[in-house]
């Protein structure tokens, strides 16, 4: 009988809302609605806020209505657009008002013009379209192309949710809104009634008990009391007592539905762990967790804040038994031949999620952290794997992989140590994935760094030359981690210059630096000789302990000499006074200053675009991770040029960009130095986005010009190919010094092999110079050759004048060759 009486009253006093087929007008005297979002199903879910969610997430939607302030709406007219309105939640205060800019929904403050104005914006304003079957579309003013930086496309958008519950407008305009594709597309705006909420939840609080026969009794006890209560309320009560009974009858259904949703976990934990590949000591650990639940579902008097912090719990248990799984499969995949270590300490994160788990007082947030852990421990352990088959298969380079191998040994270290946290470990990534990044910059730029001999003084003084006042200069274990390091003090004053030469260095600038640490200003300095020129930077204190210490030199006559010494015309030092000096480093400057290399600011500042029509190149972010990038694209056919030149040294160049093509050999990369070039066209490489590609050129006048271009007649790329195109480099490479060249020392340097007497020196070559010639009377065979060491890794141009018999009938087989002295691999 009571259920008839129920059904009865909610039919007599059934909402009464514009639901026919015209378009909904709201009220602006601060009346609030609820919004309830066509699903195709049961129609019955509401518009909600999250205010803790990121700003483009925070409009969603909830089950039901539950007469919570965040699922409630108030509208106001927009100014001086009749049937346009502006949105309110009424969590929030009154001058927060719903946004639709640039394909998302949010709702954010309008105070002093924060996020725009709501009087002049367009992304404000709203009005309601009727769609189908008393549904409407929520539909947003039409924004003009360009409006507030968007791209805005023709007709108005509308007010919609995607499959992870965010709001947006995208997918379809608004005018293509039908019943066939309206699901959480359309809505209907329900003004709210008290009475009517609590009659909603009465009966909803009675479907739920019937649901749920076996949870606790006392539980469900209560809640029948309650719900009878509140029955009794809606009968014979006043509408005051509706308020109050409301929230009661709110507090017990909260409560209840905690029960009902940690059931439910339990019972999908207890499916998950049996089949589960985990370990059997894996399986216990999370066993018990499941009668923890079972314990606080089934106790007398019921913690519901516990109840349900463990529904959380079991969700994040269930993630970290997966991810053991995962770090045990992992760690059963690194390579035999790997660093044993490497093993270890993956299993020092599994080890860690296991302990986690099987902790009495374990939680969400202790589970997340191993979980976190874990994951972070393969990707460190890939990012050591990686740096340590870069330094296997590279040649020469030793500086460059001493390196990376003294940090690959740091980050094995963060590994291994059971004590290292999931943000250790983060960081160790992030800077390992930094040095690999330096590895190869070093590689591809003709390894930066000069070979310094015992630039931390590890062998005592070897290497080093100094003047010294005798006693003032030793060593002592105050460098860089307690290492050894050049020490300079003595109790009188005293005289001291320590240096050291590098010969054969191609000309260009180069950074000097050094760790110093010094007892007073100005006293000692740090100094670079280049045979011409000088530079000196006095040490100052700096608040003490080592500092790295920086001066830049250009070599012209390819040597340098630098050290410390003095700082006085005689190199004196004042009584008392010291200094620990350590880690030398000398690295030529190779890459060369370009304007706008990456078009970082989303133009084409310091480009000359000489393309028909200009407009077929434009900045665009599909660059490296999406960055901005030269784009050049036209419907139909183009004429493409885009150069930068410079002023530059004579030598060899290398000039690179990072590029994704949409065919072959449309488009090249070019270079001209005024009398030749080098042009590559360019390849889709099957698609691969942004490919390093590279070209080299001699600059024998001091000028460069660089860029792309099309590889038709006049530079011409048929329509619909395109190109982008970012981080542009132009790199000097090493000069290679051959001994005795032109034979002027006849033929000292070189190691002759074959014939007797088949190569000697004549003065025919260039300008009547001297010249290795090569005959005999007889058929002979005959090698001239000498070994370069210490090269980059890298190409290298050998050229050499040569000029040949052309006696009638004769055949030759000389060849200018060069080979590597050892297998590249």
């Amino acid at each position: 009988m009571k259920k008839i009486l129920y059904i009865l009253i909610a039919i007599l006093i059934a909402p009464t809302c514009l639901w026919g087929q015209a378009n909904f007008v709201p009220k602006t005297d601060g009346t609030k609605y609820y919004i309830l979002i066509y699903d195709g199903v049961n129609n019955d879910k509401v518009v909600d806020l999250r205010t803790s969610a990121a700003w483009n997430e925070n409009v969603t939607f909830s089950d039901f209505f539950s007469g919570a302030s965040s699922q409630l709406f108030r509208f106001y007219p927009a100014a001086n657009h009749p049937g346009y309105y502006i949105v309110n939640n009424t969590s929030l205060k009154e001058k927060h008002y719903l946004m639709s800019w640039s394909w998302n929904a949010y709702f954010e403050e309008q105070v002093g013009g924060k996020e725009g104005n709501e009087t002049r914006d367009p992304e404000f304003w709203y009005t309601f379209k009727h769609a189908f079957d008393g549904w409407q579309r929520f539909e947003t003013f039409e924004k003009p192309k360009g409006n507030n930086g968007v791209d805005y496309t023709p007709g108005a958008d509308a007010f919609m949710f995607d499959v992870a519950k965010k709001a947006a407008n995208f997918k379809v305009k608004s005018a293509d809104i039908t019943s066939a594709n309206g699901a959480f597309k359309a809505y209907k705006f329900v003004e709210f009634d008290p009475v009517q909420l609590f009659h909603e939840t009465i009966v909803r609080g009675r479907a739920v008990y019937d649901n749920n026969a076996s949870i606790n009794a006392s539980a469900r006890l209560n809640l029948l009391t309650e719900l009878e209560k509140a029955g009794a309320v809606r009968v014979f009560g006043a509408d005051s007592e509706f308020i109050s009974a409301q929230a009661r009858i709110d507090s017990v259904l909260k409560n209840f539905n905690t029960l009902v949703e940690l059931n439910a976990s339990v019972t999908d934990a207890k499916a998950f762990i049996a089949a589960s590949t985990a370990s059997t000591e894996v399986k216990t650990s999370f066993n018990a967790l499941i009668l923890r639940a079972e314990a606080a579902l089934n106790a007398a008097e019921i913690n519901y804040q516990m109840v349900a912090t463990y529904k959380g719990d079991l969700t994040a248990a269930k993630n970290l038994v997966n991810s053991i799984i995962a770090g045990t499969d992992y760690a059963g995949k690194i390579p035999g031949t790997a660093d044993s270590r490497l093993m270890t300490g993956v299993q020092v994160g599994i080890t860690n999620g296991k302990t986690s788990l099987a902790n009495e007082q374990g939680n969400a947030a202790l589970y997340n952290g191993s979980i976190n852990l874990i994951g972070k421990d393969t990707v460190l352990c890939n990012e050591i794997l990686k740096a340590q088959a870069l330094v296997a298969k590279t040649v020469e380079f030793e500086d460059a992989k001493s390196i990376l191998n003294a940090n690959i040994e740091t980050a094995i270290g963060v590994l291994t140590n059971t004590a290292s946290t999931a943000t250790d470990v983060d960081n160790a990534i992030k800077k390992l994935q930094k040095d690999i990044i330096a590895f190869n910059a070093a590689l591809e730029a003709g390894d930066t760094i000069v070979k310094i001999k015992n630039p931390d003084f590890t062998t005592d003084f070897s290497n080093w030359s100094s003047i010294t006042t005798s006693g003032a200069i030793y060593r002592s274990a105050q460098g860089v981690d307690g290492s050894q390091a050049m020490t300079l003090w003595s109790g009188g004053a005293y005289q001291s210059i320590t240096t050291q030469s590098i010969k054969g260095l191609p000309k260009g600038k180069y950074v000097i630096t050094v760790m110093a640490n010094v007892s007073s200003d100005n006293d000692i300095a740090f100094f670079a000789i280049n045979g011409v020129d000088s530079v000196k930077l006095p040490l100052t204190k700096d608040g003490g302990g080592l500092k790295k210490r920086t001066i830049q030199i250009d070599v012209v006559n390819d040597s340098i000499k630098f050290g410390i010494k003095g700082n006085t015309s005689e190199n004196w030092i004042p009584a008392g006074q010291w200094a620990v000096i350590d880690n030398f480093e000398v690295k030529w400057l190779s890459k060369t200053t370009i304007q706008n290399p990456s078009f970082d600011a989303n133009n084409l500042n310091g480009w000359t675009n000489g393309s028909t029509p200009a407009g077929a190149v434009y900045p665009s972010a599909q660059g490296v991770d999406n960055s901005p990038a030269m784009t050049m694209w036209s419907g139909s056919a183009y004429n493409l040029k885009v150069t930068q030149n410079l002023n530059l040294a004579n030598g060899l160049y290398q000039v690179s960009t990072k590029a994704t093509l949409s065919s072959d050999n449309h488009i090249a990369l070019f270079a001209y130095n005024g009398t030749d070039s080098a042009k590559l066209p360019l390849t889709a490489d099957g698609g691969a986005k942004m490919v390093k590609r590279k070209i080299q050129i001699k600059v024998t006048n001091g000028t460069l010009e660089f860029g792309i271009k099309g590889t038709g007649a006049d530079n011409q790329v048929p329509a619909g190919q395109w190109g982008v195109f970012d981080d542009f480099e132009v790199v000097r490479l090493p000069d290679v010094e051959v001994v005795n060249a032109n034979f002027s020392n006849d033929l000292t340097g070189w190691t002759i092999a074959g014939t007797t007497g088949a190569a000697y020196i004549e003065n025919k070559g260039v300008d009547g110079s001297k010249s290795v010639t090569y005959w005999n009377g007889s058929d002979y065979n005959i090698s001239t050759s000498q070994i370069l060491s210490s090269l980059s890794q890298g190409e290298y141009e050998l050229s050499a004048m040569a000029m040949v018999s052309d006696a009638a009938g004769a055949s030759f087989n000389f060849s200018l060759l060069a080979e590597p002295k050892t297998k590249m691999f």
